[in-house]
């Protein structure tokens, strides 16, 4: 790159997964024709190389350039901190299919990066909206929902209690748990499906590479 800003940095390097993961899973959702995706079907997608690299591809020119236009992916990705991080992402990608293959399959993906918002009221009575992108939210065989959200950074998924999770400040308190179980009331809500089952997730990736 010929300058520091054509460099993947932490965070672009999360758009990048998300961005991959969600072309993966658009391909997956097709070949299973909205119905429940095999372990058969992300085999094929794990074993394709020319397919996996075509994604990093298409990724990265996404994120590098958001707004459309053409950009070579070859100028920039395969050098330096690029070729990194696209070796990073890649693994990371390649580790969020086997865990759902062995852990998860079969099972419907419903949304992909969908944007979440739930009213809160505060106690002066004025009303504020809270909410985020949930990066996947699939189906279970047993209609259970789940909410899932992607980590790439050094986060923790474990917490105490739920008292430690509204500390205000606290040593102790974890966002992400915090976060995650806030999109999937989120998604409930604006839903309608206050009454199904529904099981909030997190893909640390981190920890997920460290065990394969």
């Amino acid at each position: 790159p010929d300058s520091v800003g054509d460099e993947l940095d932490a965070r672009t390097i999360g758009n990048y997964l998300h961005n991959a993961a969600e072309i993966v899973y658009t391909h997956l959702n097709k070949v299973a024709k909205g119905g429940f995706i095999q372990k058969s079907m992300i085999d094929d997608v794990l074993n394709d190389t020319l397919y996996i690299e075509n994604v990093m591809e298409q990724a990265y020119c996404n994120v590098m350039n958001p707004h459309g236009g053409v950009v070579n992916a070859a100028d920039g990705l395969n050098s330096g901190m690029n070729l990194i991080a696209k070796i990073t992402v890649e693994r990371y990608l390649r580790d969020i299919l086997r865990y759902d293959r062995d852990k998860v399959c079969p099972f419907k993906v419903v949304k992909l990066e969908e944007r979440v918002m739930m009213p809160f009221t505060l106690d002066d009575g004025s009303i504020i909206y809270i909410g985020g992108i949930v990066d996947r939210i699939d189906q279970l065989l047993n209609g259970t929902y789940r909410v899932i959200d992607y980590k790439t950074g050094s986060d923790k998924r474990i917490f105490e209690s739920l008292d430690s999770l509204f500390e205000v400040g606290g040593e102790k308190h974890e966002k992400v748990p915090f976060q995650t179980m806030l999109y999937a009331m989120a998604y409930m809500k604006q839903a309608g499906l206050e009454h199904a089952a529904l099981v909030p997730g997190v893909y640390l990736l981190r920890e997920m590479t460290d065990s394969s």
